[in-house]
């Protein structure tokens, strides 16, 4: 009956079988036939960890069970290490959409039409089967390997080697679910490779703006899925758009931004699948401009750092190419930068509200800020250059700095300018002015001295008539 069943559901249906005088059966046979199972007696068979079905009723059995769905997949590969040593890989996965589960997952090495048995005898137990216990999550995958070493009248007899593998519940007693087995014939078949990638949904219309999730899922050299581990996602054609993620997904939202025909496309390791789509719409362009923080407040000498967003007339971020950055109101500061940056630091420099602009092509964007703290004032100046000797008759470009009580520099632009010393020149401006042309008038030591708001700093300027002409001394004779 069971070998019948094996025949008829070749794909679907894998049993193992024990015989008792083997040196294995008690911890692996008898044991779990009876005590895990709780059999009383035997020919009995247990179909997927959960259903007792007496001789009678395993086809009835059997078909019930087909019927029901499982998240579970289960592939089977071999690897030789060395002539009857092999590492046994069970790919397992749980599907999108499934529930997480841990799993015990079983390989047992049987062998069929065994010599001096019956001969019904299939998939008959030849050692002990490993288990080793995973955690998946659903669309996730793990490879369990165990590496078996097949007896020699296995071995001999290679034709009739089968290698069974369950992902059953970790339970200490039956009935403990099975969800799901696999099945595999000598010759064992290789390792999987990920051959295809199919991308869902295959063809597709998007306006501008819009969003899709894409499903990409891998396929191995027989067909069956093979997990993406590091997918990368583009587009090629007319049309463009955005991936979120572009990397390491296999579910991206694709947001379609550009109109025109465009290549869906997904790519691991040189294997690459494709979908099309068709963006309609007009194209983006730049329709408002987000500054953040909107509102703040802020002390005199303090720094914000501002930040600007564009957004399009579909509500998606879009670059700005140029913004530009402007203080207005009764307060001010400055920007670094002031234009090209959408990331510019802005410096309070006296107190008031303010509006904080960013703008670019038309479009603007404002901030409020109400700026606190006392009016920078004047606390120190200088001069420079500090000491010069100029020529007689020639000029020097004099320049006065100031420092205010943040620290900050402060122009004096409303500095008094004087001369005193030995020596003599002009000042021009005289007032009213960070910067004047001193003129040398007179050779000998000079004091070029500017103040604002009783705060003062004087250049020393050496005047001296070396290199110009001497005046030469001419004999005029008288003849009468």
């Amino acid at each position: 009956m069971v070998s019948d069943l094996i025949d008829q559901h070749p794909e679907r249906f894998a049993a193992v079988t024990f015989n008792v005088d083997d040196a294995f059966a008690v911890p692996w046979g008898e044991d779990r036939f009876f005590n895990f199972y709780s059999f009383a007696f035997s020919p009995e068979m247990m179909i997927d960890g959960e259903m007792n079905c007496p001789s009678a009723d395993y086809a009835t059995c059997l078909g019930q069970r087909l019927g029901v769905g499982t998240d579970v997949t289960l592939d089977l590969s071999g690897t030789q290490v060395s002539g009857a040593t092999w590492d046994i890989g069970a790919r397992v996965c749980i599907e999108t959409g499934g529930s997480s589960r841990t799993l015990r997952i079983y390989t047992a090495a049987t062998l069929s039409h065994r010599s001096g048995l019956p001969g019904y005898s299939r998939n008959l137990l030849m050692q002990e089967v490993p288990t080793q216990d995973i955690n998946l999550s659903p669309g996730s995958c793990q490879t369990v390997t165990q590496r078996i070493t097949f007896d020699g009248e296995s071995w001999s007899n290679r034709s009739d080697i089968t290698v069974i593998a369950w992902a059953q519940e970790p339970d200490s007693a039956g009935p403990a679910a099975v969800f799901q087995a696999a099945v595999m014939n000598w010759p064992f078949p290789e390792d999987a490779e990920l051959t295809t990638i199919e991308i869902s949904p295959s063809t597709a219309e998007l306006e501008v703006g819009e969003t899709l999730v894409y499903t990409a899922t891998g396929k191995d050299q027989n067909g069956h899925d093979f997990e993406l581990t590091d997918p990368v996602w583009w587009t090629s054609g007319d049309g463009s758009g955005t991936f979120d993620p572009e990397r390491g997904s296999t579910t991206p939202e694709f947001t379609a931004e550009e109109p025109g025909d465009t290549n869906i496309i997904c790519t691991q390791g040189g294997i690459t699948g494709r979908a099309t789509l068709r963006i309609t719409g007009d194209p983006p362009v730049l329709s408002e401009i987000v500054v953040t923080p909107s509102a703040a407040e802020m002390e005199v000498g303090q720094d914000t750092l501002f930040t600007a967003v564009g957004h399009d007339q579909y509500g998606n971020d879009i670059a700005l190419d140029d913004p530009q950055w402007q203080a207005t109101g009764e307060g001010s500061g400055t920007f670094d930068p002031p234009n090209g940056s959408t990331t510019p630091l802005f410096t309070a420099v006296a107190p008031g509200a303010v509006q904080v602009t960013c703008s670019e092509g038309g479009i603007s964007g404002q901030s409020s800020v109400v700026i606190t703290g006392d009016p920078p004032q004047l606390i120190a100046i200088a001069v420079s250059p500090q000491t010069a000797t100029v020529v007689l008759g020639s000029s020097l470009v004099l320049t006065a700095t100031g420092t205010d009580q943040y620290g900050d520099p402060f122009t004096p632009d409303n500095a008094e300018w004087n001369v005193s010393g030995a020596g003599n020149g002009t000042v021009d401006p005289s007032s009213g002015s960070s910067t004047t042309t001193f003129t040398a008038t007179a050779a000998g030591s000079t004091a070029v001295t500017v103040e604002q708001d009783g705060f003062e700093a004087t250049a020393s300027i050496e005047i001296t008539d070396q290199g110009l002409p001497k005046p030469r001394r001419i004999k005029v004779r008288h003849t009468p």
